[in-house]
């Protein structure tokens, strides 16, 4: 499968997007000696390598990209201190350095009373409020849908780059304040089904591919070298819209974290 993807992207017989594009995560690699700590990793869709690309002893978490990937900003969580730290990392130079004492807030801005949720693909536009998904077309509604619960509500919209398949997220069903989740869908706009594609966190679309990746729930695991003793561990996945698949990108004992696309 790889092979075939490097040689579409050699032939540039798929988006050159998908091509370059990378995802970036937050990995802790427990060992048994020593003290761990969250990298930045990087997965390449196309060739599904995998490599760290920090090896400093600090904490690395929700990276963001800047300048096409070139510069990654994370946040340094500090316990002893009043506030975490913003900082960035040279992929050219491999330095990082500290840019503000204080991180900013990460929520995501809402989009007023009617649409808590946006998300806009050429003539279409979707709109979610609570439960309630309506998807317009021209100012004509196209289809409505209910997704979650009043309790479970939707908390997040994300086209394909094609305006086939809007990513829906709600509150996970199973959520909890030690294993944070969102119910993951998928709605076929066309058809108007609803695929289920499972839930996690961090989803998003891999570009030129029907596949999104996300992050598994949260969950505690025995120490391969100490089985009366646990760790947190989460794993990076993709789910397929056409095969309904789920594959895990990343194995072994580790607690990959914050995926985000780094278009390049």
């Amino acid at each position: 499968m790889n092979a075939r993807f490097l040689a579409a992207c050699g032939l540039v017989l798929v988006s050159s997007q998908f091509c370059y594009s990378q995802v970036i995560f937050s990995r802790r690699v427990y060992r048994q000696h020593g003290r761990t700590y969250q990298q930045l990793w990087e997965w390449n869709p196309a060739s599904g390598a995998l490599r760290p690309l920090t090896r400093s002893s600090r904490e690395h978490i929700w990276p963001m990209c800047k300048d096409k990937g070139r510069r990654i900003q994370f946040i340094r969580p500090e316990e002893l201190k009043p506030a975490d730290q913003l900082w960035e990392f040279n992929r050219a130079t491999g330095a990082e350095r500290m840019l503000a004492a204080k991180a900013p807030d990460l929520a995501e801005p809402v989009h007023g009373k009617d649409c808590t949720w946006e998300a806009r693909s050429g003539p279409l536009l979707a709109c979610a409020a609570e439960d309630s998904l309506t998807i317009s077309r021209a100012a004509k509604t196209a289809g409505h849908w209910t997704l979650g619960s009043q309790y479970d509500p939707i908390e997040s919209l994300h086209w394909s780059a094609d305006g086939r398949w809007l990513l829906v997220e709600t509150l996970g069903k199973n959520t909890s304040s030690s294993s944070p989740q969102s119910d993951i869908h998928i709605v076929d706009v066309a058809s108007r089904r609803v695929i289920e594609a499972g839930s996690g966190l961090g989803a998003a679309w891999i570009p030129g591919r029907d596949v999104i990746f996300f992050t598994t729930p949260r969950d505690l695991a025995p120490l391969p070298w100490s089985p009366n003793h646990t760790a947190w561990v989460e794993r990076l996945v993709t789910f397929d819209v056409a095969t309904r698949k789920t594959t895990p990108v990343t194995k072994g004992f580790s607690d990959d974290l914050d995926p985000v696309l780094c278009p390049r």
